[in-house]
């Protein structure tokens, strides 16, 4: 056996025929830049030169490849200098297609966007059976189209209805959904996976482009057919994005060339299409939510302690919730507590929910999850655990005696964490012993589903205790952003003059369902009044009173949630709140329609919503972000972009907070803006003397360190 090439592919011939690595030096993870396809194209030309009996494609590293360098993007200024690399891309994946040998990649890790379109190309394509390994081409995600071919090669694979489903929502797949799909021909365990791709190699290839459209000839298998589902993926899309994502539409028309005109005109179509989306203020924000979210994965000063076991106080809805994620994604033990057994009864209930719905996992491995969670009245089962969260109700008294009891408990350099959404952590650790152990752990609800982690640091706190918290987070399949302490923390404090504003446009008329649906159409995922709901009135209150308590004049609550909680009006968890519910068992469901008695309630008759409600709406959350970022609460602003998209559903097309007012809005606008309304509306229009410097000095704040 003998071993050649040293560069991002290296060859290896075996008895068998060649195994062509792909191991960039220097690099945690293969992606693909022009460089790294030079390598590829030398390695193909000495393979060309010297042909093996059969080629396997596999990765020395844990993941096959996870996709283009979206930094090379950046640097380029062009349209058309977008389309020359998509063009050269599809070059070498064309060259592999036409390899007079067969050709078979091993997949294990993700394999993703320009990393799935090399596995297409190849002749068959052989997954490992691993929790690790997904299948994806992810590219609108980032305002994109494929652009190494994947646009032709996956529906010639998978059929026109499974590529449309993967493309234009960018799926991710694991190896048994990819195998029945058809994506890949074999699932196998990771230690055999070699041995089968070799075997694939020399068993004749089935025709994946028949076998994927017989799966749907009925519907995309002729010209009438297609144009139904064609028509249908454009309905689905605008219904999703409401038009605000311009990828997924355009990708409907590349693979539709395709489809129609054949290989050729579908290559040229991609290229274009990848250079021009590449262009847009969408590719702009979603490709900078992509970079700085891998920036929060960046090491934190402190050294993390191993936890082994967490403990959860309180079993409400966060409560089971933060349990579910600890057992099912970080895979520890939990001790959860509540004062009797009704709740934990209902969290365990809705855990097992969340456990049983994710359908990946084997039987066995459901059982494990839920045998790792244990409900306890009191305390019991606490003192060996190296993270206690406190997940009880919002008042301060009760939560100064969990923490009394927890550290009577537990070893000293364990981790105490509070989920409070806006009591500052300065006022919780007051009456604790160790407070350099003890800062915030802020998930949103529902916990599963939601990505961000808010932990919440005071200057007290210990590195290493920030480290943990961070580590804990991301096991749990976080995202993590770490904040100063301060009235509502981060997200809390950006979100409470947003829902403070559409409160206020519900006083002068505006009805509720129409704010609602202007919201959602510019692309939050629930408009101000349903999140209300959800959340809870009665929270939306105490958050108020603490932020005006904390900042002043411009956090001044109106009358609105007051009065709606003062009349039982609460939300969902009560059956009565903007909306009307009725009851499923012990829980409430939503009727889809306003409860119009609300109208009287607050002494309106609803009419028309201001042409301004959404600017006054997005500029009092995007002026409190900047009011944050100079208060000190960021580190950086692209942290607070992270936060408001992944915690509160901002726009990610928008680009967060600090994105939009850079590159969309401009800081000139917004101050002008800012200003008009303060004329208008009074001090809650305040611009932040952060936006006031930016828009008078041309200087931005999208980078660097909080001041």
């Amino acid at each position: 056996m003998t071993t050649k090439t040293k560069t991002a592919f290296r060859i290896e011939r075996t008895d068998q025929g060649a195994v062509l690595w792909f191991d960039i030096p220097d690099s945690k993870v293969n992606v693909l830049r022009p460089d790294v396809e030079d390598d590829l194209s030398r390695a193909l030309d000495e393979l060309e030169a010297d042909p093996p009996a059969a080629l396997v494609i596999a990765s020395a590293k844990e993941d096959f490849c996870v996709g283009a360098d979206v930094n090379v993007l950046n640097e380029i200024e062009t349209s058309d200098e977008l389309a020359e690399l998509s063009r050269q891309g599809q070059a070498v994946m064309n060259r592999i297609e036409s390899l007079p040998f067969p050709t078979v990649a091993a997949i294990s890790g993700n394999c993703l966007g320009g990393g799935l379109e090399l596995a297409l190309a190849c002749d068959r394509r052989v997954a490992a059976d691993t929790d690790d390994t997904k299948l994806g081409l992810p590219e609108v995600q980032l305002g994109l189209v494929p652009g190494a071919g994947g646009t032709v090669r996956l529906p010639e694979t998978v059929g026109l209805e499974s590529a449309l489903d993967m493309i234009l929502a960018g799926k991710r797949l694991r190896p048994s959904r990819a195998r029945k799909v058809g994506l890949v021909d074999d699932v196998v365990h990771p230690k055999i996976l070699l041995d089968v791709a070799f075997e694939l190699a020399g068993e004749p290839a089935d025709d994946q482009s028949l076998l994927g459209k017989a799966r749907d000839f009925a519907l995309a298998g002729n010209p009438v057919g297609r144009k139904v589902v064609f028509s249908k993926a454009r309905d689905s899309v605008m219904e999703r994005t409401h038009g605000n994502m311009p990828a997924p539409l355009r990708a409907i028309d590349v693979i539709e060339t395709g489809v129609r005109d054949g290989r050729y005109e579908g290559f040229e179509a991609e290229s274009k299409a990848f250079g021009e989306l590449g262009m847009t203020e969408q590719a702009s924000a979603l490709i900078h939510i992509f970079q700085s979210r891998n920036r929060t994965k960046d090491p934190v000063a402190g050294t993390p302690r191993p936890v082994h076991k967490v403990g959860i106080v309180g079993a409400g809805l966060m409560g089971g919730g933060i349990a579910a994620v600890t057992a099912a994604d970080a895979g520890l033990p939990v001790r959860i507590s509540d004062l009797d057994w009704g709740p934990l009864g209902s969290a365990l209930a809705d855990i097992r929910d969340e456990v049983e719905g994710r359908r990946y996992l084997r039987p066995p491995e459901k059982k494990e999850i839920l045998a790792r969670v244990l409900p306890t009245i009191g305390n019991e089962g606490f003192a060996d655990a190296d993270v206690v969260i406190e997940a009880v109700v919002e008042k301060l008294d009760v939560k100064h005696d969990v923490l009394g009891e927890m550290e009577d408990l537990i070893a000293e350099d364990a981790l105490f964490a509070t989920n409070t959404s806006s009591i500052p952590i300065a006022e919780i650790a007051a009456a604790a012993k160790h407070p350099e152990r003890v800062l915030g752990m802020h998930y949103f609800s529902p916990v599963p589903q939601v990505p961000l982690l808010e932990v919440v640091a005071r200057p007290q706190t210990s590195d290493d205790a920030i480290a943990t918290a961070v580590e804990l987070g991301s096991s749990q399949g976080k995202t993590v952003i770490v904040v100063k302490d301060g009235p509502g923390f981060y997200t809390s404090r950006i979100l409470a003059p947003y829902l403070d504003e559409a409160a206020r446009l519900l006083l002068e008329g505006a009805p509720i369902d129409a704010i609602d649906r202007l919201m959602t159409r510019t692309g939050f995922p629930l408009g101000p009044f349903r999140l209300l709901d959800e959340v809870g009135l009665d929270i939306g209150v105490e958050i108020s009173e603490i932020l005006f308590e904390g900042l002043g004049d411009r956090m001044e609550p109106n009358p609105l949630l007051a009065d709606m909680v003062d009349a039982g009006r609460i939300g969902k968890k009560a059956g009565s709140g903007f909306y009307r519910y009725e009851r499923k068992g012990n829980d409430y469901r939503r009727i889809d329609e306003v409860d119009e008695t609300v109208y009287d309630l607050v002494g309106v008759s609803p009419n028309e919503v201001p042409s301004d409600a959404a600017d006054r709406m997005i500029l009092r959350m995007v002026n409190e972000a900047l009011f944050a970022f100079g208060d000190g609460i960021l580190h950086t602003a692209s942290d607070g972009d992270i936060g408001a998209v992944f915690g509160l559903g901002f726009p990610a097309h928008m680009g967060g907070p600090f994105h939009y007012v850079q590159h969309q809005l401009s800081a000139e606008s917004a101050l002008e803006q800012l200003e008009d309304f303060s004329e208008r509306f009074g001090p809650r229009f305040r611009p932040a003397p952060t936006l006031v410097e930016a828009a008078r000095s041309g200087g931005v704040f999208t980078t660097g360190q909080a001041s």
